[in-house]
């Protein structure tokens, strides 16, 4: 009989692809009879009427004890830090500085007094040595203890012989087999079978450690999606190869808030924390040039400004092109449409290409204000002074929608340098220092100064 890895139905006969769920691969062969497999999911389906109850910890006991990785931006992330016993999945494009960014951690946390074990079954020990090198300082990380191989059961020996330790890197988990798994290499049983041995040891042993992982072709996690699901935290160093900056964004966090985003720069000694990332994304060269307008996001607890540029150039007929950076496509489409008939633009003879400086990927619709700006200045030819800031959801009436904290905006705007700000006229606070003009749809944009 023939066992499938990912939803466990039992076939008579070995096949490359499992007929009921259709993943390739993960038929396995098994030694016990059919008849003992019906026996066993009959026994596993009966139900203990039994009931057991807990008290509920206080604020004080129920506590997670957290230390720092070194970097605030990192710890911002995590939601202050990393918490004893979890296991976090750090995932990216290959290339983009997952272990140069790991070993750094490491080393902050070897200087703060924290014991670390380093296991990669990817890079050999001169080359991990090599990298170390580069990115901390020799002499405050004597302690760096490095283990390479491939099978987890060994890794673990090694990290449960030694004293123990506070915090483990595994690079990655692709990479390693288990010696009870018997299928294929790197195939979703496998990888199973990994995160399981991973998750025992963390949790026995109270040690916090973080997994990388790989990214297939399409962008998502590689390997099976419970995997996605069994770790405690999952996050995503994303950014361009061809750029210094990079974003750490949380995807999923037990012990924290998740969506919150950290900045980097990649530099030759290593990673380096931007305090202030909305500095580096709205540029004095593009002041007072058409197209370009000032928008605000929220990502996570996080206030993000950023300049959102358009340019239209005449489009072929039949033709016509709406192309995007930073905003889905369908959004564009969108509000293009909105602004063309609201604001009588005639834009179906024009391409439209729009930016997000900086690399951002922005899901929040307090951008559709500043969009549809950026369009209608891109059209007019009218230059959008940077001290403005244009902030509110859009709808297909073309009506001005109030959205979340946009005084926590307006606050961080000031310190920026934004002087006015238009959005909707539900809002009706008053601001020392701002102006704030209030909008009930995109056609009063028309009679403003």
């Amino acid at each position: 009989m023939y066992k499938c890895s990912n939803c466990n139905s039992v076939q008579s006969k070995w096949s490359g692809k499992c007929v009921n769920c259709g993943e390739w691969n993960t038929l396995v062969e098994q030694q016990q009879s059919l008849q003992n497999l019906k026996n066993k999911k009959k026994k596993s389906t009966q139900v203990n009427s039994g009931a057991f109850g807990v008290r509920l910890l206080s604020r004080e006991e129920g506590s997670n004890k957290r230390f720092s990785s070194g970097f605030s931006e990192f710890d911002r992330v995590l939601g202050g830090g990393f918490v004893s016993g979890e296991v976090i999945l750090l995932t990216g494009n290959p290339g983009i500085g997952k272990s140069t960014l790991l070993l750094q951690v490491v080393g902050n946390l070897i200087e703060n007094g924290s014991r670390c074990l380093y296991i990669s079954s990817e890079e050999s020990f001169e080359q991990i040595n090599s990298r170390g090198l580069r990115v901390i300082d020799v002499e405050r990380n004597k302690d760096f203890n490095i283990y390479t191989g491939r099978i987890i059961e060994e890794a673990i020996d090694v990290a449960l012989q030694s004293e123990k330790y506070d915090f483990v890197v595994i690079d990655s988990i692709s990479t390693f087999v288990s010696n009870d798994y018997d299928g294929v290499f790197g195939g979703i049983g496998n990888i199973k079978t990994v995160i399981l041995k991973i998750l025992d040891y963390a949790k026995t042993t109270n040690t916090t450690v973080l997994v990388v992982g790989h990214v297939n072709k399409e962008g998502a996690i590689a390997g099976p999606k419970l995997l996605e699901h069994m770790v405690d935290a999952l996050i995503f160093l994303e950014g361009d190869s061809h750029h210094d900056y990079r974003m750490l964004r949380s995807e999923k966090n037990r012990f924290g808030s998740s969506g919150e985003i950290g900045f980097f720069e990649m530099e030759e000694k290593g990673f380096k924390e931007i305090k202030n990332p909305s500095e580096l994304f709205v540029s004095k060269l593009t002041q007072g040039k058409p197209g370009v307008v000032v928008g605000s996001a929220i990502e996570g607890n996080r206030c993000l400004f950023f300049e959102v540029q358009t340019l239209l150039a005449p489009s072929f007929p039949q033709q016509v092109r709406r192309i995007p950076q930073g905003i889905s496509h369908n959004r564009l489409v969108i509000l293009s449409a909105v602004a063309s008939k609201y604001l009588k633009l005639k834009l179906e003879n024009f391409d439209i290409y729009l930016s997000i400086a900086g690399g951002l990927k922005v899901d929040d619709p307090a951008i559709d204000l500043s969009v549809i700006m950026s369009i209608y200045s891109a059209k007019k030819g009218v230059p959008i002074a940077h001290e403005t800031l244009w902030i509110g959801e859009v709808g297909l009436s073309g009506e001005v929608r109030r959205i979340r904290n946009i005084e926590k905006r307006i606050e961080e705007a000031r310190g920026l340098g934004v002087t006015k700000v238009y959005t909707s006229i539900l809002y009706e606070k008053e601001h020392k220092g701002v102006e704030i003009t209030g909008l009930k749809n995109i056609t009063d944009i028309l009679s403003t100064k």
